[in-house]
């Protein structure tokens, strides 16, 4: 068994459910699609490799886990709906592997938190938070691989509609008290997240127009 497969097996148990038949499969396909080039089947594996050391501070881990799982299963973006659709499709698997009630609703609401709406988030939903955004942190080189991943999937966007799109994205992030609520996550990458935030925000507002407001614009991230 391969290291996904596994965790993917270690997840299931840990939400007392088996996992439910073809559906590692159908969530990797997912991940792998062609026009995904941040988030994809990479994005998924840092997400499980920076939830690792954190989830004993989880009261649900099993949960937590899941929810990484499929938090961006539904990504298209042309669509404003892709963390419900996400949800959607994760209910869908729990409940073929029996699972019903608290649990389904929790991993419901922490797929539907990686929206990142502008309220402080605790306990579970602060570690899917975070975990979601730990590339804001990183080194320039791997930033810059964010960057241009998010704008090739924004491909068909204008250039002014993209450039103001994502700078209230970025300003957005920057406005918040803190980025990262987890005291570890915090001291290790909320600076270089606000140099690397502040660094794109500059480049972006070189010749930026104005007037180009679009409802797909809070998906720029």
């Amino acid at each position: 068994m391969n290291h996904l497969a596994q965790i993917w097996q270690n997840t299931w148990n840990d939400v007392g459910g088996a996992a439910p038949k073809g559906w590692l499969a159908q969530v990797l396909d997912a991940w792998d699609e062609p026009h995904r080039h941040y988030h994809n089947r990479r994005h998924l594996e840092e997400c499980l490799a920076a939830f690792h050391p954190v989830r004993s501070q989880c009261r649900h881990p099993g949960e937590v886990a899941l929810a990484l799982w499929f938090h961006d299963a539904v990504y298209n973006t042309h669509s404003n709906t892709n963390e419900a659709d996400s949800a959607d499709l994760a209910e869908r698997a729990m409940f073929e592997a029996g699972l019903t009630g608290p649990v389904v609703g929790r991993v419901r609401h922490l797929i539907l938190s990686s929206a990142h709406a502008n309220t402080l988030a605790t306990g579970d939903e602060a570690v899917m938070r975070d975990v979601d955004v730990l590339v804001l942190g990183a080194d320039a080189e791997r930033y810059s691989q964010y960057q241009q991943g998010v704008r090739q999937e924004f491909s068909w966007v204008p250039e002014p509609v993209f450039k103001e799109g994502r700078s209230k994205v970025l300003q957005s992030f920057l406005g918040k008290p803190r980025i990262y609520l987890l005291p570890e996550f915090y001291d290790r990458y909320e600076l270089s997240a606000r140099r690397n935030l502040q660094r794109e925000l500059k480049v972006l507002n070189k010749g930026n127009g104005k007037g180009w407001l679009a409802n797909f614009m809070k998906s720029f991230s």
